[in-house]
């Protein structure tokens, strides 16, 4: 008998029936809780879809899977689409791992890849076998939505080959057991947490933990004082250590001497130096399959190089490719600054002249930077207004360099004890010491916010974060117990000073499920609130730590050890919600087992596992496409849905809407206006929200915020006056990345494809290194006029009328040109976060 073929694309396939798969489907979304609107109606669509799609001789596993993407492509139609197709993918990772309990699980691993797990961990899943099995909620998988579940069985489940060896409720407590060992309360709790989503760690420690290689940790800083060749191959090779364990670093250069070939002997300068970084990185890249490799090269802004750096994201300037995974940020003291806006002189150093000027901050390096001017031996003198706007016009091509301030870190640091903070790390949220025999080491969590607002009455739970904040700090300090560190300068700063990083995700999703528009007066307070019970929290768990095991050992001399908490250098009272005196005579007490607690990272791929909007940042739209290694999906706001669903407005007519104004309900007439504001978008709202938010929770961070500021089509003035304002508001990290719409227009659901599209990966690096301004002409050019514009960016602080202002909406909201166009998954957009919690 003939196979039959399939109509859509002529080839045979296996026989399926549709009626049979649809009713399989519906059988599916039955659970109560899966699909508690009853508004799932398209199962016979989604057949139909299938039998499009089938291909010749597909096992019962894939056409599963294809069910499951399409009907995750059914989830602009309503978000519990996606509570469907990650429902199939459940089945499928369970037919997989047909294991159901973890200790018979981890006995597999270890009879079939003797090696994989840690010894520790065997003997303790041995010891305790039955308790961790009657903890595990098997049900709980069914209950992750499908971009959430889908990532997690791509990157975090862990593997041999393309071989998935446990379930994700197996993993959950295989990161709870290697955290909390012979503590079964502390393993329950913290499963239960993860397994919820209430929190969770840095990608590293997912993927990792438990296994005999346990490389947990996420962010190292180098610093490159180097005196011989011997000393940078040996930095390189701490680097590709730190790659190899899929960390990022950032790299100090106030020591690398200038390049000058003329010396005696000669000094091959920043560059060099970088070039071998980036080989580096690409080596390592190639050599797993995580994530890419990538690193922050960190100068300040009166080296003699800093202009070469500046520029290493752009290609044809240097004689040379761009440096594609080496991303610059610049140490701006607060002198630059002044000077900037004073429109006078900038002198440029070689280190090896002045190598003191590395180690002051504030009036100390003011003093010493004057007298050196004075002993005329500076390299080069610019307008520091003309340096300026080098700065901004590359930023605009290319989302870089970061900007950090060096005065307010400094004067605003933990640390202050050991010296001076002179390097970040990757993604600009880490600040702490750093030397030649100091590497620091951040290990890394952040806390899911939408899972402490309640479904009932929309309040926020402050008593259920404080008591979150508590586990993930206890356990987040473990990882500096446990992990497998790349050099002894690394364990050396983590056993000494134990810095850690707690942060958050979802704060967007927050102020969505709790009707508050970003940036308004209600909004502050609650962010405000929210990270004031999240430093208490973390400070109490440190000090009951302390009282236990001791401080850290650089506790002696530390301002904490004075008194003096990261809001005492703000300046900031704390309000009444907790009880901060008790705390501090609890601390003068026992002391503290962290120098550093609290930090705001980046989330990409960690909030995707969690089902929430990145970090502390805005939607970018409320529909979109992303791209994943099992295929492309739609993803819209579920808040919006809900919110427009009770109100009796979410029908085909408003999807369609949406989707035509590329995300934006701005100009959706039907939408009462309060909700059109709580649903701005981050192109659609003013910048200066991002900024004063960032300032409000600061006195409550210890390290510092990962902020990236959004501009639809950004100008050398609106970009003055964005980073003066940040400068001004004492912000540690002025910017992370200038995000701008794409010189390509987005794709939407529905969009066809342009001919010779390509779309880009998630983990791609996306700026735009290439010289052109987005239209196809080269900018090359533009370094020549740097005297004559720069006039026009120095009167940006009294300009507001520009469309990226501070004090204006970053543009108008009806979407259709090609270059006003959405970040997404589709269109190249700044890098993601290749460590943190990414």
């Amino acid at each position: 008998m003939a196979t039959p073929l399939n109509p859509a694309n002529n080839v045979p396939f296996t026989v399926f029936k549709r009626g049979m798969f649809a009713r399989r489907l519906k059988h599916t979304a039955r659970p109560a809780n899966s699909c508690p609107t009853g508004r799932l109606t398209e199962h016979n669509g989604i057949a139909s879809a299938i039998t499009h799609g089938v291909q010749a001789a597909m096992s019962s596993h894939d056409i599963q899977e294809l069910a499951a993407l399409t009907a995750a492509n059914f989830n602009t139609h309503h978000p519990q689409y996606n509570i469907l197709a990650g429902r199939l993918v459940a089945a499928n990772i369970h037919k997989v791992v047909p294991i159901r309990r973890f200790s018979d699980n981890v006995e597999r691993i270890v009879a079939e890849h003797p090696g994989l797990l840690d010894e520790t961990f065997v003997a303790n899943a041995r010891r305790y076998g039955e308790q961790l099995d009657n903890m595990l909620m098997q049900d709980r998988d069914f209950g992750m939505p499908y971009p959430c579940i889908k990532l997690m069985e791509q990157s975090y489940l862990l593997r041999v080959g393309d071989a998935i060896l446990e379930r994700p409720q197996h993993a959950y407590m295989r990161v709870a057991l290697a955290l909390n060992a012979n503590d079964i309360n502390a393993i329950e709790e913290t499963y239960n947490m993860l397994s919820r989503r209430a929190y969770t760690h840095a990608s590293p420690t997912m993927f990792n933990a438990g296994l005999s290689d346990q490389a947990l940790i996420s962010c190292f800083v180098q610093s490159a004082e180097y005196t011989s060749t011997p000393d940078a191959i040996k930095g390189m090779m701490q680097a590709s250590e730190a790659f190899l364990k899929n960390s990022g670093i950032g790299i100090g250069l106030d020591k690398v001497p200038a390049y000058r070939p003329d010396a005696n002997p000669p000094q091959p300068g920043v560059i060099a130096l970088l070039n071998m970084y980036q080989q580096v990185a690409e080596f390592t890249t190639d050599a797993r399959s995580k994530r890419p490799s990538a690193a922050t090269a960190v100068i300040p802004i009166w080296h003699a190089d800093v202009t070469k750096v500046i520029n290493i994201r752009r290609g044809n300037v240097l004689g040379q490719a761009p440096l594609r995974d080496i991303y610059p940020a610049l140490w701006i003291a607060d002198l630059f600054m002044r000077r900037v806006q004073e429109n006078v002189y900038w002198s440029l150093f070689d280190p090896a002249d002045a190598p003191q000027l590395a180690e002051l901050y504030g009036a100390a390096f003011e003093a010493e930077y004057t007298q050196l001017e004075q002993s005329n031996i500076q390299r080069v003198t610019v307008l520091a207004r003309s340096l300026f706007y080098q700065i901004v016009v590359m930023q605009i091509r290319s989302g870089t360099p970061y900007i950090m301030y060096a005065d307010a870190i400094n004067a605003k640091n933990n640390q202050s004890h050991l010296g001076t903070i002179r390097a970040t790390n990757l993604c600009t949220e880490i600040v702490q010491f750093s030397s030649r025999t100091r590497t620091p080491v951040c290990a890394l969590s952040s806390l899911s916010l939408p899972a402490f607002v309640s479904s009932d009455d929309h309040t926020f739970d402050f008593d259920a974060l404080h008591h979150a904040t508590k586990v993930a700090t206890r356990c987040t300090d473990r990882v500096l117990d446990i992990n497998d560190y790349p050099s002894p300068e690394a364990r050396a700063s983590a056993v000494e000073t134990r810095a850690i990083g707690v942060g958050v995700q979802g704060l967007a999703d927050v102020f969505r499920m709790m009707g508050i528009p970003y940036g308004s007066d209600e909004a502050r307070r609650l962010n405000v609130s929210i990270f004031e019970t999240i430093y208490h929290g973390a400070l109490e768990e440190s000090s009951e730590m302390a009282e236990r095991f001791g401080p850290f050992p650089a506790w002696n001399r530390s301002p904490a050890s004075q008194g003096v908490l990261q809001c005492d250098m703000w300046n900031c009272t704390p309000s009444d919600r907790y009880d901060f005196d008790a705390l501090r005579a609890r601390i003068a007490k026992h002391g503290l087992r962290n120098s550093m607690l609290t930090a705001v990272m980046p989330t990409s791929s960690t909030s995707q596992l969690l089902g929430n909007n990145d970090s502390v940042e805005p939607y970018v739209s409320n529909i979109y496409t992303r791209r994943a290694l099992g295929g492309e999906y739609h993803i819209i706001c579920p808040h919006l849905v809900q919110e427009l669903e009770r109100r009796g407005l979410w029908t085909p007519h408003m999807r369609r809407q949406i989707i035509d104004a590329r995300g934006s309900v701005q100009n959706i007439t039907t939408i009462p206006d309060r909700l059109k504001a709580v649903y701005r978008t981050a192109w659609e709202m003013p910048q200066r929200y991002t900024v004063i938010m960032a300032a409000d929770r600061g006195p409550y961070i210890d390290q510092s915020q990962s902020m990236s500021l959004y501009m639809r089509n950004p100008t050398a003035a609106a970009l003055y006056t964005a980073h003066m304002y940040s400068w001004q508001a004492g912000l540690k990290t002025g910017m992370y990345y200038l995000r701008t719409t794409a010189p390509t227009y987005a794709m939407q659901p529905g969009d066809p494809r342009p001919n010779g599209y390509e779309s880009s990966s998630d983990s791609s690096d996306s700026d735009s290194d290439d010289n052109n301004d987005g239209n196809g002409n080269d900018n090359d050019n533009d370094d020549n006029n740097i005297g004559d514009d720069a006039a026009d960016a120095g009167n940006a602080d009294n300009n507001n009328d520009d469309d990226n202002g501070l004090d204006s909406d970053s543009g108008d909201s009806n979407s259709a040109r090609a270059r006003e166009c959405i970040t997404t998954d589709e269109v190249p957009a700044p890098i993601a976060c290749l460590a943190c919690t990414a």
